[in-house]
């Protein structure tokens, strides 16, 4: 037996003289960074210095700035390099650049090694979750062969898709409206579709979902869901909240008119029951399933669970899948801001949406200041994470029930002419009767005008929103 510790951690690969060379070629050559990988992150840069600046330089081309020692020196946090200030140490990258035309090869030389790290750091995890009695492994293991699929796609490159790419594209511009389309999921009501400019959640977007407590967002959610399984659309919906008994009940009441208090609290009569009964054997003949979440799962941990639905239930239709709420779903990437976690998990859904050609509806529950604002229709601020967190989602759109809130002011008015005050501004401001009313509005459209906003009326009884357009008949599931 060796009596001797003679274990040895080799250095990380890494390629200093990579970097060096690749932020040095964009100080010289501003249009380098249009030709590098869209996959370029700060974070596949070894050196920290070097991942700040890029990230600086990344965000001064987007807002369409200059990039050179000068101008961005001060938007670099850290103190000193070695022996040199940053100013001196911006100014030595730049001034020992080579050429700018090789910048492509540099970059590559920087993602090879942050692909070689990442091995590394997952064949480490591997064995620590091989090695752990607790957690579900399945789900462990999933997650991290998400991580390696990410790794090998940085150590593929960019392949030329050109030709596919124009294929789609035709496609998409020449497939009727009115054809049998696989490349979104069909919206409940006509409002919803007037104010996202279009008549489908398409397919490969991150889709936002805002309101507050008690406004009925798990309503027009399970509207939703019920209008994809209708059109034999595969739904997951990772929950927090609802169990699926709860879900399929509450979409029986919208659909058979059976009120969900009566379901739960056992008042129906025998032929409701026979009714409900056949409702839901025909939801769950469907590719349909509800997960509950709990403390523990990360957004690696839901990604994993829904690849899985989707391996499964694959049909050539476009995946929905939900999750409520972004809030509440486990952060592990260390201190952070909620700006900083919510554009994370923001960035890692809108992969899943974007790898497995789903569309994901993420619910956010409203943030408390804005309902204390004098007109509290919601504004970016009011998402969880701010402004910051609008960045990943290709929309989002929200619930605006302003008789609640005025309902909520009227409770602590100072005396009757307050009162009127408060029905009067709500009642402006709104634009449409106020009582049993809700708005629908987007705080971010890609494509389409985000001004748009629209009123649909909402059933208590039945806790659904009812278009205001007229119907059109779903009576294939019922």
């Amino acid at each position: 037996m060796n009596m001797h510790d003679t274990t040895f951690r080799r250095e990380l690969p890494n390629n200093i003289e990579a970097e060096q060379a690749l932020l040095g070629a964009i100080f010289i050559n501003n249009d380098v960074m249009d030709a590098l990988p869209s996959t370029l992150d700060p974070r596949h840069f070894f050196e920290p210095i070097h991942a700040e600046t890029f990230d600086v330089m990344t965000e001064q081309r987007k807002a369409g700035r200059l990039i050179n020692p000068v101008t961005i020196k001060t938007l670099i946090s850290q103190g000193m390099v070695g022996d040199m200030t940053v100013s001196q140490y911006l100014a030595h990258l730049a001034i020992n650049a080579v050429s700018a035309v090789n910048a492509p090869h540099f970059a590559a030389a920087v993602m090879d090694c942050a692909a070689r790290r990442a091995c590394i750091a997952l064949g480490e995890r591997m064995e620590e979750v091989a090695h752990s009695p607790d957690g579900d492994i399945l789900d462990q293991v999933d997650t991290l062969r998400g991580r390696f699929e990410d790794v090998m796609k940085t150590l593929e490159g960019e392949p030329d898709t050109s030709h596919e790419a124009a294929e789609t594209y035709l496609q998409a511009i020449t497939s009727g409206r009115n054809a049998e389309s696989n490349l979104g999921v069909p919206i409940p009501l006509k409002e919803l579709e007037v104010v996202l400019s279009d008549h489908l959640f398409r397919e490969k977007r991150l889709i936002g979902l805002l309101s507050s407590s008690g406004e009925g967002k798990t309503s027009l959610t399970m509207q939703i869901v019920y209008r994809a399984l209708d059109a034999d659309h595969p739904v997951l919906i990772l929950s927090y909240d609802q169990t699926r008994e709860e879900c399929v009940a509450q979409m029986a009441a919208q659909n058979l008119g059976t009120e969900l208090r009566r379901q739960l609290d056992n008042l129906l009569s025998q032929d409701e029951v026979e009714k409900c009964y056949a409702f839901a054997r025909k939801i769950f003949q469907k590719p349909f399933d509800v997960i509950d979440c709990g403390e523990k799962d990360t957004v690696e941990r839901l990604c994993a669970k829904a690849k899985r639905f989707m391996k499964k239930h694959r049909n050539g239709k476009t995946p929905l899948i939900v999750i409520d709420h972004i809030r509440a779903i486990k952060w592990d990437g260390g201190p952070a801001d909620e700006g900083t976690k919510a554009l994370t998990i923001g960035q890692r859904l809108k992969s899943l949406a974007k790898d497995n050609s789903a569309a994901v509806l993420v619910l956010q529950q409203r943030s408390g200041s804005g309902l204390r604002r004098d007109n509290p229709r919601p504004i970016p601020a009011d998402l969880y994470g701010g402004e910051a967190a609008r960045q990943p989602f290709d929309t989002i759109f929200y619930l605006y029930r302003a008789e609640l809130h005025m309902n909520r002011q009227l409770d602590t008015a100072k005396d009757t002419s307050d009162a009127e005050s408060i029905r009067t501004r709500f009642r402006q401001t709104f634009g449409a009767e106020v009582e049993g009313k809700a708005e629908l509005g987007c705080l971010k459209l890609r494509f389409g005008d985000p001004r748009i906003k629209k009123h649909v009326r909402f059933d208590e009884k039945l806790t659904r929103y009812v278009s205001e357009a007229p119907a059109v008949a779903q009576e294939r599931m019922l």
